[in-house]
C-alpha cells in the first residue's frame, strides 16, 4: 500500500480489542465510511478474520491487523511507528 499523504487525505483509526463485538463493528463501520483501520488484540486468529472481512468487502486494503495485548504497553511505541510508516498519520 501506497503511504498517504496530505494530498490522499484518508482518515485512519486505531481500534483496541477490534477482533470481536463491539471493536470488530467498530472496526467494520469506519472501513465502510472510507478509514483505514488499523486492528488490535491479542486473538491473533479472530482479528485476521476480521481484517480479511473488512478488505474482502472494501476489495482493497483498508484493514490491518496487529494481534498486540493492549497490557504490553511497552510495546506501544513499536506499534506507533509501524502505523506512521503505513499511513504517514
Amino acid at each position: 500500500m501506497q503511504r498517504l499523504s496530505e494530498l490522499s487525505p484518508i482518515p485512519v483509526a486505531i481500534i483496541v480489542g477490534a477482533s470481536s463485538g463491539i471493536g470488530a463493528a467498530l472496526a467494520k463501520h469506519l472501513a465502510r465510511e472510507g478509514y483505514i483501520v488499523t486492528l488490535l488484540a491479542p486473538e491473533q486468529e479472530l482479528l485476521r478474520q476480521v481484517c480479511q472481512q473488512i478488505n474482502s468487502e472494501s476489495q482493497t486494503q483498508r484493514a490491518f491487523a496487529y494481534p498486540h495485548d493492549a497490557i504490553q504497553y511497552t510495546e506501544v511505541p513499536i506499534l506507533l511507528k509501524v502505523f506512521y510508516a503505513i499511513t504517514g498519520e
